[in-house]
């Protein structure tokens, strides 16, 4: 739907809450409003009547923007609404505010509401997503590459087609990235890979298909990384004090076993510096017992 055609719809009418008539001081309202029929004069009710029939209009649409209305239920909504059957009847057959299709009533002007509200609904929908697709975007590249990659403005579409379209696109995305990152070619020695490059001529299908040698994985790499750095730390260590403050650190208790489990990367210091599991074990519950 275009501009000019959501305008047509939002400016000629405010909000109206479709569920106004439950509201409790409207309620009270039509309450203290039917026991003022004695004290009006027929020339007062004559005024009213037209008002009455504006009002009554309104309980309709409120109605229909959350019920189909079938011709054959008519007297029942008189009876939900109060109202005399045959003044429901002449105000949905008489005034071309409603029109009778496939045994329902229906209102152009309800019609484009709904139609309205539901692609401000989608709009929104998509909106959300694409906000989430760029969070996530944003996060995998400093992860990985330690900067916030940009994506230009032609360039936000294609990724988020991507990531609607490509099965399991994000969970891919820190594998397609870290590949990105080491990608290297021999006749372009000078080439830097960039987000720019990887959403240009199709290159993110290429490279997430093989096309530029096997997808490396993260993950993977991370645990590299993970594993050592543990190596370097316990390489470092050059004291009992030290290794047992750094099995302290990577010594988890387990509560319902009762049991206290020790990185395995660490696990090297006990035998380095003559440490029993059992001191570490009374040691971390000790810690932990003054920390609660």
């Amino acid at each position: 739907m275009g501009k000019t055609e959501a305008n047509k719809i939002i400016e000629p009418f405010f909000s109206h809450d479709k569920a106004a008539r439950g509201d409790e001081k409207i309620v009270r309202m039509f309450y203290e409003a039917r026991k003022q029929y004695g004290n009006l004069s027929e020339a007062a009710l004559k005024d009213a009547l037209p008002w009455a029939y504006y009002g009554l209009y309104w309980g309709v649409v409120e109605y229909m923007h959350r019920n189909n209305l079938k011709a054959s239920e008519l007297e029942m909504l008189a009876y939900e609404l109060r109202i005399d059957p045959e003044i429901l009847s002449d105000l949905m057959n008489n005034y071309q505010l409603f029109r009778e299709e496939n045994g329902c009533y229906v209102s152009d002007r309800i019609l484009r509401n709904l139609e309205y509200q539901a692609e401000k609904s989608e709009q929104n929908s998509k909106a959300a997503k694409a906000r989430w697709a760029l969070a996530y975007f944003k996060k995998i590249c400093l992860e990985v590459f330690e900067k916030e990659l940009k994506l230009n403005k032609s360039e936000v579409p294609i990724y988020l087609d991507y990531d609607e379209t490509i099965d399991g696109f994000r969970e891919k995305l820190p594998d397609i990235l870290y590949t990105l990152k080491t990608l290297r070619f021999e006749n372009n020695p000078k080439f830097v890979p960039t987000i720019n490059w990887l959403l240009e001529s199709n290159n993110l299908v290429k490279l997430l298909n093989g096309g530029y040698g096997k997808l490396k994985s993260w993950k993977e790499h991370k645990d590299y990384l993970k594993a050592k750095e543990e190596e370097e730390n316990v390489n470092a260590v050059s004291s009992v004090e030290e290794a047992i403050e750094l099995l302290l650190e990577n010594t988890t208790y387990i509560a319902a076993s009762d049991q206290c489990v020790v990185n395995p990367s660490y696990s090297v210091l006990f035998d380095k510096f003559n440490i029993s599991r059992s001191e570490i074990r009374r040691m971390k519950l000790e810690r932990l017992k003054a920390n609660a």
